[in-house]
């Protein structure tokens, strides 16, 4: 006995086939009440026979994500389900995979002070689930949310040292390719050692340790890492005693 819908049935739920299409397509995971979602946008609402035939073209379309069936194969077996050549072999497209897209497209983490730590970024990747990530050591890489159509991920930069140039990249990878996305990030070089510090003893006399701490908007022992106020009279005099 032919299982296939009779010729008005076909007709009647035919539009939702571009819908069930662009839905595998998204990632997006779906069940049963996604494909009753389908049906009664088209006015077959309730409608059993609707919903066990979009299953059954769900799990045909589902092979567009698999490189072992070819998009010839796929149509092949929507046509046997009575589906006219046109929309199957629209259908057949529009169900590939998208590829992965990413927002912002790189990673800018700017010019940083020596000892600054930048806040974290967030990026966001959609096309499909990552399931996988290959990160440089200069930073950190986390999947905040791995969900089948986004997913955010965080970027959190390792401290780097004076004069240092980060200029990488992250590969993530989903079921269907991979995405490079850029990271870069630039640390001052050392600040010329302005004074002694009073505060270091005597194994430092003579040795200059101070600069001014642009974050801090004081002045810094590098050594004792104790902080002068800028016009800090005991460095001024230090300095006197000690030239």
């Amino acid at each position: 006995m032919d299982s296939r819908l009779s010729e008005e049935k076909l007709n009647e739920l035919l539009p939702g086939l571009k819908q069930l299409a662009e839905l595998i397509s998204s990632g997006e995971s779906f069940d049963r009440r996604a494909l009753r979602d389908i049906a009664s946008s088209i006015g077959l609402d309730g409608q059993e026979w609707a919903l066990t035939e979009l299953e059954l073209w769900s799990h045909i379309l589902m092979k567009s994500k698999d490189v072992a069936y070819t998009e010839d194969a796929i149509m092949v077996e929507l046509r046997n389900r009575g589906i006219p050549e046109f929309p199957a072999r629209l259908a057949c497209k529009s169900a590939k995979p998208k590829p992965l897209k990413v927002e912002p497209q790189f990673v800018d983490f700017g010019n940083l002070q020596i000892g600054e730590r930048s806040e974290p970024r967030t990026i966001t990747v959609s096309g499909g689930p990552i399931i996988r990530q290959s990160v440089d050591l200069g930073f950190k890489v986390t999947l905040l949310d791995a969900g089948h159509a986004k997913t955010l991920v965080r970027v959190e930069l390792i401290e780097g040292t004076a004069g240092e140039i980060l200029k990488d990249e992250i590969i993530l990878r989903s079921n269907t390719g991979e995405l490079r996305v850029s990271v870069a990030a630039h640390w001052a070089a050392e600040p010329p050692l302005l004074s002694w510090c009073p505060d270091c003893g005597p194994e430092h006399i003579n040795k200059k340790s101070l600069f001014y701490n642009n974050m801090l908007s004081d002045t810094e022992c590098f050594r004792c890492k104790h902080e002068f106020p800028y016009s800090d009279k005991r460095v001024s005099e230090y300095n006197k005693t000690h030239k």
